[in-house]
């Protein structure tokens, strides 16, 4: 069960938002935490990067005070272009044609401009084209953050074990690479229709100045 499956158990979300209480979030927390424990034994910590987490960091916060949520960025046409190669074992609606996709990434990227606009919503930001070309800056920065202790296992995907239930579950087994950063260029001139929807988009420039939508 994912946020937007617990989201619709909060009637009238997200305008209810406002009103809703501590007992509320305590029981969505724990189904939530049911539904987690599915897949991962108590020794474990959960990681969710389900894609559409990024409209619901209001309710994350709400459901999980203590929770470290960690905004992975990248440049806009690799992450489309991404969404659209992508086989989805249930394939959003989005994900149907470019122009839909460059919607979506629009609305996502006014989404985030919220979030950052609220003053005591921490996020911990990260490049990805950072996160490939130097691992183990960006790895102690995370396990920092996290209070967790830096271990060169952290370099190593490939070698983790443990159930991955998200569509780059192939990805996630793989080394750390370079090799995809810049590989939508190779694909550029059919990428154009994103442009109207992504625009100039800095990511840097936003999350350094709270940028408010």
């Amino acid at each position: 069960m994912g946020k937007d499956q617990l989201s619709e158990r909060i009637e009238g979300y997200p305008e209810s938002f406002r009103s809703a209480r501590g007992p509320a979030f305590r029981s969505l927390a724990q189904i939530y935490r049911e539904q987690v424990a599915r897949y991962h034994s108590n020794e474990r910590q959960p990681i969710d990067k389900m894609m559409t987490n990024f409209m619901h960091v209001g309710l994350i916060r709400a459901l999980f005070p203590k929770a470290t949520v960690i905004h992975i960025y990248r440049n806009p046409y690799a992450v489309c272009l991404s969404c659209f190669v992508q086989n989805f074992a249930r394939e959003p609606a989005w994900t149907k044609t470019r122009d839909q996709i460059g919607r979506y990434y629009r609305a996502y990227v006014d989404m985030m401009r919220h979030w950052l606009s609220l003053d005591g919503l921490e996020m911990h930001h990260l490049s990805y084209e950072d996160l490939v070309t130097q691992p183990e800056v960006e790895m102690r920065k995370i396990c920092h953050r996290l209070n967790l202790d830096f271990a060169p296992e952290c370099l190593h995907p490939e070698r983790a074990g443990g159930i991955i239930k998200t569509a780059s579950n192939t990805q996630a087994r793989k080394p750390i690479s370079t090799t995809s950063i810049d590989s939508w260029k190779a694909y550029a001139p059919y990428l154009e229709e994103l442009e109207p929807h992504i625009g100039n988009v800095d990511w840097s420039e936003m999350i350094a100045t709270g940028e408010k939508p």
